[in-house]
C-alpha cells in the first residue's frame, strides 16, 4: 500500500478516517499535513479534499495539532488561528482530554467576545463548542445554558454551523429527558441535513442516528429500530464498517435489540462492536466503555451473570480512573452493577451502591430523566427487599407518575418499575393489590413487549412463585 499524496510506500501508512477506504484512504500523515496547509481554505485541516469527509480518530487529532502548531504565533484575534484552537478542542475532547480543552475554549469565547462582541456569530459558534466540552465533562446543564441563548444567533438558512448547533441542542435536551423539545430539534436537523447534504449524505444518517437515541428512549423501539437499521446498512456502504459513525450506529442498534427483547442478535453485535471499538478508539475512550457497559447490561438479561459482573466491574474501574466516580457514564455502569447484584439476590450491596448514586443521577440526569428514574425503582426494589416497605413503596408511585408524564404509561420502564411496585406491596403485606397490580401489569407487557421478553418474564416469574407460596 503506498500514500496516495507522495506516492511512496515507504514509511508509516495510516488510513485517513473520512469515507476514502483502503488504497484511496492511504496515506503518511505528514504527508496530509503539507497538503492541508498549501491548500486555499482552512477545509483541509478538517475535510478530505477527494470524498469531503470529515477526518476522525487518530488523523483527526494529528492534525489538529499540526494546524495549531502552524498558526500558534498568529495575532490572538487572528480568525485562521481560531479557527484551530476551536477544532483543537474538538480533537482534545476525543483524546479524553477534556479539562485542557475546556480551558483552551474558555480562552477562544474570552477572545471572540472581546473582538467580535458577546453577541457575535464568532462568539456563539465558541460557546456551541465550549458546550459540547461540557457535554464530555458530564456537566449538561451548564451546555444547555450557553446553547438555549446562542441558537438564534447560530440559525441561517441552510448553513452547516445551523445544523451543528440544532442538533447539538437537540442532544443536550435529550440528556436532560426533554424529549419532546429534543425530538422537534433533531426532526429539523434531519432535514436541514438532507437539504445540505442529501438523503445518504454521512451527515444525514449521523443526524438519523442521534433521531433514534431519542426515539429509544421514549421506548419507541420499532420507530427507532427501523431507522437504525437503515442507517447502519447505508454507512457500512458509505463509510465503511470500522468508521467512528458506523459504530456509533451498531452500538446503538445493539441497544434496541436489546430494549426489543432479542437479546441474543444484541449481544453478537455488542460484542463485534466492543472489539472493534477497542482497536480503533482505543480501550480506554469513552464510546468504548459506553458499548462495554451496554454489553454487560445484555449479558444481564440473557442471564449470564458472571461474564456481565466481570465487563461492568472493569468498565466502571476503568470510567473511574479517566473520567471519575461521578461522571454519568460511571454512575450509569452502577445502575448496571446494581442490576447484577439484585439478580444475585445480594439485595444489602445493591442498597449500598445505589443510596449515593441514585441523587447524583436525579440531580445532574434531571428528575425525569429515564436512566435516573431506572436506577431508582432498583434502589427502592433493594430498599422493599430489605423490609423498608414505607420507604420503598413512596418512592415507586412518584416514580410511577413520573414515568407516566414524561415517557407514557405504556413505555417498557414504566411497565418495568409497575412490575416492581406489585413485588413491593406484596412484600408490605398489601399481598391483594400486589397481584392485581402484577397481573394487570404481565397483561400488558404481553400485548406490548411479547412474552419472550426479559421484563415480561420477570414479571410472569413474580406472580408464579407467589402462587407457589400461596399453594403451601
Amino acid at each position: 500500500m503506498q500514500c496516495t499524496i507522495c506516492l511512496d510506500d515507504e514509511g508509516e501508512i495510516v488510513q485517513k478516517g473520512c469515507c476514502c477506504r483502503g488504497d484511496a484512504g492511504a496515506v503518511h500523515i505528514d504527508c496530509l499535513v503539507e497538503a492541508a496547509a498549501h491548500e486555499e481554505t482552512t477545509a483541509g485541516w478538517t475535510h478530505c479534499s477527494t470524498c469531503n469527509g470529515s477526518y476522525t480518530g487518530s488523523t483527526f487529532e494529528s492534525l489538529a495539532k499540526a494546524w495549531v502548531e502552524r498558526v500558534k504565533e498568529l495575532p490572538e484575534d487572528d480568525r485562521v488561528r481560531l479557527a484551530a484552537y476551536n477544532n483543537l478542542t474538538l480533537a482534545l475532547n476525543e483524546l479524553g482530554q477534556c479539562a485542557e480543552a475546556e480551558e483552551n475554549q474558555l480562552s477562544v469565547v474570552d477572545i471572540c467576545s472581546r473582538t467580535f462582541g458577546p453577541d457575535a456569530l464568532e462568539t456563539a459558534f465558541a460557546k456551541m463548542q465550549l458546550a459540547t466540552t461540557y457535554q464530555y465533562l458530564d456537566r449538561v446543564p451548564e451546555a444547555c445554558r450557553l446553547l438555549e441563548p446562542s441558537i438564534e444567533t447560530l440559525r441561517s438558512d441552510d448553513d452547516p454551523i445551523t445544523l451543528d448547533a440544532i442538533s447539538r441542542l437537540a442532544d443536550v435536551y435529550r440528556q436532560l429527558g426533554r424529549y419532546a423539545e429534543s425530538e422537534t430539534l433533531q426532526l429539523e436537523a434531519v432535514a436541514l441535513s438532507q437539504d445540505l447534504h442529501g438523503e445518504n449524505g454521512a451527515v444525514t444518517l449521523c443526524t438519523i442516528a442521534n433521531l433514534t437515541a431519542i426515539y429509544r428512549e421514549r421506548g419507541q423501539c420499532t420507530k427507532a429500530v427501523e431507522l437504525e437499521e437503515r442507517v447502519y446498512t447505508a454507512q457500512q456502504r458509505v463509510l465503511g464498517k470500522d468508521h467512528p459513525s458506523t459504530l456509533y450506529s451498531a452500538s446503538n442498534l445493539a441497544n434496541i435489540y436489546s430494549d426489543m427483547g432479542v437479546y441474543d442478535k444484541s449481544k453478537a453485535l455488542g460484542e463485534e462492536t466492543l472489539s472493534m471499538m477497542k482497536k480503533t478508539h482505543g480501550p480506554d475512550n469513552l464510546s468504548t466503555f459506553a458499548v462495554a457497559n451496554n454489553l454487560a447490561n445484555t449479558m444481564f438479561l440473557l442471564g449470564e451473570l458472571g461474564p456481565a459482573e466481570i465487563l461492568v466491574r472493569e468498565t466502571i474501574e476503568g470510567l473511574s480512573r479517566v473520567v471519575g466516580p461521578d461522571h454519568r457514564d460511571t454512575l450509569t455502569a452502577q445502575s448496571t452493577l446494581a442490576d447484577i447484584l439484585l439478580a444475585r439476590g445480594q439485595p444489602q450491596l445493591c442498597f449500598d451502591l445505589l443510596r449515593p448514586v441514585v441523587p447524583k443521577m436525579l440531580g445532574g440526569f434531571g428528575q425525569d430523566h429515564v436512566i435516573a428514574l431506572y436506577t431508582a425503582t432498583s434502589l427502592a426494589d433493594a430498599q422493599s427487599q430489605l423490609g423498608f416497605h414505607a420507604e420503598a413503596l413512596a418512592q415507586l408511585v412518584d416514580i410511577r407518575k413520573r414515568l407516566v408524564i414524561s415517557l407514557g404509561a405504556d413505555h417498557s420502564e414504566n411497565l418495568r418499575t409497575a412490575s416492581t411496585h406489585g413485588a413491593a406491596l406484596v412484600r408490605s403485606g398489601r399481598g391483594g393489590e400486589g397481584i392485581v397490580l402484577l397481573e394487570e401489569t404481565l397483561r400488558r407487557q404481553e400485548q406490548l413487549l411479547g412474552e419472550d421478553h426479559a421484563l415480561t418474564k420477570a414479571t410472569a416469574l413474580r406472580l408464579r412463585r407467589l402462587d407457589r407460596v400461596s399453594q403451601v
